[in-house]
């Protein structure tokens, strides 16, 4: 891992997260949040790398979750972390626009893959702009340089 994470694990009731705290504590410097409300005012405060959250949270759903860091940190990715789970709900997840999704149990070379993919996901969101608009400006020069065609 090139660099110590930083991860944001919203409390769940409905799944045990200790194993998943363990395996993310020994590799990233987690912060525990115990609410929908005080995950909002944590997403404009820190630079994390990737948010863990439960199926069912204080105050709501995973899909609350997402649908705030959607608002306020839109290239932090979001891993679902649920008691049990399929194909069905995985699908569900990804086609909500969270990153992925992880159950029990948790083994620390998953749960470390997650995670430097899920870093790895946030750099190229957070620099996709820039790569947009450099690639217009080349695509803006390549077709200033086309020959003019023939009336």
């Amino acid at each position: 891992m090139p660099a110590f994470r930083k991860v944001l694990l919203l409390k769940s009731d409905d799944v045990d997260l200790i194993p998943l705290r363990k395996a993310l504590r020994a590799h990233a410097k987690v912060t525990e949040v115990d609410t929908l409300a005080d995950l909002a005012r944590l997403l404009g405060k820190g630079d994390y790398d990737a948010l863990f959250c439960g199926w069912d949270v204080a105050g709501g759903t995973w899909q609350d979750a997402l649908n705030e860091v959607q608002r306020r940190a839109s290239e932090l990715p979001v891993v679902v972390v649920a008691r049990l789970g399929g194909e069905k709900q995985w699908v569900e997840v990804l086609g909500q626009g969270a990153f992925d999704m992880i159950t029990a149990p948790y083994q620390i070379q998953t749960v470390l893959y997650l995670l430097e993919h899920a870093a790895a996901s946030k750099a190229a969101r957070t620099l996709s702009p820039h790569f947009g608009a450099l690639n217009k400006e080349s695509s803006n020069e390549s077709a200033n340089n086309l020959p003019a065609s023939p009336s």
